[in-house]
C-alpha cells in the first residue's frame, strides 16, 4: 500500500490488519500517517522559513540574479526569481514569451507562475518563476 495525503486512516488500518495481523489504535494510525507524509513532503512551515536563505544563496552565487521575497507580518506572501542565466537566454533566444500559472493544491492557496521563451531549436526555456497568493474571498 502506498500512503499519501489521500490515504484514509481506515484504509491504512484495514491494510495493516490484512497484511500483518496488527490492529493498531486509530490514534497510532493517524500519528504514523502524519509522520510518513511529513517525511515524504517535508514540513511546509519549515520550508517557507528557509526561503530567505534560498533567495540569498541565489544572489550570492550570481549577483545579477533577480530574486524578490515579500513577507507580510513575517509570513511568506510572494516570491519572484529570475536568474541572470535566464535573462541572458532571453536576449539570445526568439522574442516569444509564454506565461502560465497553476493553482497549487495545498491549504495555502498559492499560484505558481512560469515565464518561458523559445530557444533557437524550438525548445522552451524557463525565464522566471513566481509563487503568489491564490484566489480567496478576502481579495
Amino acid at each position: 500500500m502506498v500512503v499519501d495525503h489521500s490515504s484514509s486512516a481506515k484504509a491504512i488500518k484495514r491494510q495493516l490488519k490484512h497484511s500483518t495481523g496488527l490492529d493498531p489504535t486509530n490514534s497510532a494510525v493517524y500519528k504514523a500517517e502524519a509522520a510518513i507524509i511529513n517525511v515524504a513532503i517535508g514540513d511546509k512551515v519549515h520550508s517557507f522559513k528557509r526561503l530567505p536563505a534560498y533567495v540569498q544563496a541565489l544572489i550570492d552565487v550570481d549577483k545579477d540574479t533577480r530574486a524578490v521575497l515579500e513577507l507580510d507580518n513575517g509570513k511568506f506572501h510572494r516570491m519572484l526569481v529570475s536568474t541572470d542565466a535566464c535573462s541572458k537566454a532571453w536576449r539570445h533566444g526568439r522574442q516569444w514569451l509564454a506565461v502560465d500559472a497553476t493553482f497549487m493544491k495545498t491549504k495555502h492557496q498559492r499560484r505558481l507562475h512560469l515565464a518561458a521563451a523559445m530557444d533557437g531549436t524550438g525548445s522552451l526555456m524557463l525565464l522566471a518563476w513566481a509563487l503568489t497568493p491564490g484566489e480567496s474571498q478576502d481579495i
